[in-house]
């Protein structure tokens, strides 16, 4: 309006007139032109910040990510940042990265005729966002095999929004497989100017592109190619939205248009402002309750209705992802849903065991309640099929080995700090054991933690044949148990009056009887491997993989990808902390090794492609 009508110079203030009489009053064509102007520009204004995200911290291409997401990861678009990544690893790992790449490059870019240096980076923004949508309705995903479906074109839509009158968004329309997972690309539009050549062709790679109209949104699509089909679309100029399903791009159409994105997520902008970090590499989001009932439906243990329920008072998992100078920096945050029966109890206790433990420990979990972490963890898993522990067989075992109950015998009493932890061996000593399991528990009832104890000693002697005697180190009482085949040993005591241990294999007790020459806590490594910035904190992990990974894989056989990724890392390092009754702070630090060995890195840009056979 101010453009269109500009307001006429004011003149100078007259001394003698500086206030109008008051009984002159303004007309009811001001009054009713002023009213119109508040209306219609805050009716402007709504519909301009109904289109922004709700959030500077927010995502670039969130606005047009559905709420229904399982899963939506942001990643940083700087070269500088992924040359920094190939510095870390072995060569093995950077090996699997660049494959990893490759096989991107080849299925997306050199698929269609495009090279990424040459056709996108000159124009994207600073990152680009990518998202796991749920199953569409209609579509059976996942598909054991690909099954040849019709393929008619697409017609123009006429802006209606049934899947039934646009055969390009029914099942089948576009492509010549059964649907795969729905899939959403966006990338930011920093420079128009150097995309608009991009943009405006019409052939991918000389085949052709079927364009129709979605609620006044123009939808360009291969159509039976022999790679992926895609759909993409443009809005407003700003950004430039890719996906492997046409109703995927109309769900990206729909949100956008009603704001219904992730960014109106209850929790999900103040989460992100909780986690912020300069110049992050990626940064990722977690719809639990989506994600946990996808995750059920293709599991063997789905679980009940009742379980399903509990995951559900959830809302979910967000993560920040920097690079640091020795490794990666996360910063997470998990929250439940504003309306949830289920709180958490703000209890941050956790402050003596890393300096319970000696300085080679190299795997260690420790926690300020473990009664109530089994508790959580036990509601929790029982909702979620991809629990590591069934609670109930660890229950059973107990049961069926000493004949004993594990939350009234053991988890009663077991109401203050622990740590659960792996301690190397004496190296100048001939051990069957390279490392020993160190278990301490604080108790506020010392009475009937003695009473569990000994009866778990009459059960380890009579059931499992153990040798129990009374032993001492140090000058302090202690209890061992020997095996009648030789070989394994187990000590178990008090640590100043509260805290019952047991160390269960290599015989590593004194270094921790009465309390270890170097602590774990003193240790220069544990200062650099756990984040230290959430204090007071619930708990912290921590795994030195430098030295673990012989004791571990001796034990636990990883698939050999897993077990090439942990090659290139050193430790990884947890703190975690209660912020309130609704959300939870993680601090994850992974250190990575460095080499020197160059890996050849795969160029985004288009290979020759093979002669065409029948």
């Amino acid at each position: 309006f101010y453009q269109l009508n500009p307001m006429p110079t004011p003149k100078k203030p007259n001394p003698t007139r500086s206030k109008t009489p008051l009984s002159k009053k303004p007309s009811l064509a001001l009054l009713l032109g002023t009213a119109g102007v508040f209306v219609l520009g805050g009716a402007v204004a709504w519909v301009v910040l109904r289109r922004q995200p709700s959030a500077t911290n927010v995502p670039l291409g969130a606005e047009l990510v559905p709420q229904d997401a399982l899963i939506a990861i942001s990643v940083s678009t700087n070269p500088d940042q992924w040359e920094q990544l190939q510095k870390f690893g072995t060569p093995q790992t950077r090996a699997s990265l660049n494959q990893g790449l490759q096989q991107l490059r080849d299925r997306v870019l050199d698929a269609n005729g495009y090279s990424y240096e040459e056709d996108i980076q000159p124009w994207v923004g600073e990152e680009a966002m990518l998202a796991l949508l749920p199953k569409l309705p209609g579509e059976d995903i996942p598909t054991p095999e690909p099954v040849p479906s019709p393929s008619p074109s697409p017609t123009e839509n006429n802006g209606d929004n049934d899947p039934s009158d646009n055969p390009a968004g029914s099942e089948g329309a576009v492509g010549s497989t059964a649907p795969q997972q729905p899939m959403l690309a966006v990338l930011p539009i920093a420079r128009p100017e150097n995309a608009r050549n991009l943009l405006n062709e019409a052939n991918l790679s000389g085949k052709p592109l079927v364009e129709r109209t979605y609620n006044g949104i123009v939808i360009r699509e291969t159509q039976n190619t022999t790679e992926q089909n895609l759909s993409f679309a443009v809005f407003d100029a700003r950004f430039l939205a890719i996906a492997n399903n046409p109703r995927a791009i109309e769900e990206a159409v729909d949100t956008f248009q009603s704001g219904e994105s992730i960014v109106e997520t209850p929790g999900y902008a103040s989460s992100l402002q909780q986690i912020q970090a300069p110049e992050p590499l990626a940064r990722l989001y977690v719809n639990i309750p989506v994600a946990a009932a996808f995750a059920a439906a293709g599991s063997s243990r789905p679980g009940t209705p009742e379980n399903l329920g509990q995951m559900q008072q959830n809302q979910g998992l967000a993560a920040t992802i920097k690079l640091e100078a020795d490794g990666v920096l996360v910063k997470g945050v998990s929250w439940l849903k504003p309306d949830s029966n289920k709180t958490l109890t703000v209890e941050n206790n956790a402050r003596t065991m890393p300096s319970r433990l000696p300085a080679n420990t190299s795997l260690m979990i420790s926690g300020g309640n473990l009664q109530r972490l089994w508790q959580d963890y036990a509601q929790g898993a029982a909702a979620n099929p991809i629990a590591p522990i069934p609670p109930e067989r660890l229950q059973q075992g107990i049961q069926s080995s000493l004949g004993m109950d594990w939350e009234q015998d053991f988890l009663a009493w077991m109401n203050g700090e622990f740590a659960i932890a792996l301690v190397p061996a004496n190296q100048n000593e001939a051990e069957p054991f390279v490392a020993a399991l160190a278990i301490l528990a604080q108790t506020k009832d010392r009475r009937t933690a003695e009473t569990a104890l000994k009866k778990l000693d009459a059960a380890m002697e009579e059931n499992q044949g153990f040798t129990v005697a009374p032993a001492e180190i140090a000058g302090q009482d202690v209890v061992n148990w020997t095996s009648q085949f030789g070989g394994l040993t187990a000590t178990r005591g008090w640590l100043d009056g509260n805290i019952a241990f047991l160390v269960l294999g290599a015989p590593v007790a004194e270094t921790i009887v009465p309390k270890p020459e170097e602590s774990l806590a003193e240790s220069d490594f544990f200062q650099r491997a756990v984040p230290t910035d959430l204090e007071p904190n619930n708990g912290h992990f921590l795994a030195d993989l430098d030295r673990a990974s012989a004791n571990i894989f001796s034990i636990v056989q990883l698939p050999p990808g897993l077990r090439t990724l942990t090659g290139g890392i050193r430790s990884i390092g947890v703190t975690a902390a209660v912020s309130n009754d609704r959300a939870t702070r993680y601090d994850v630090f992974v250190s990575l090794k460095k080499s020197d060995e160059p890996v050849p890195v795969p160029t985004l840009s288009p290979s020759p492609s093979p002669d065409p056979s029948p």
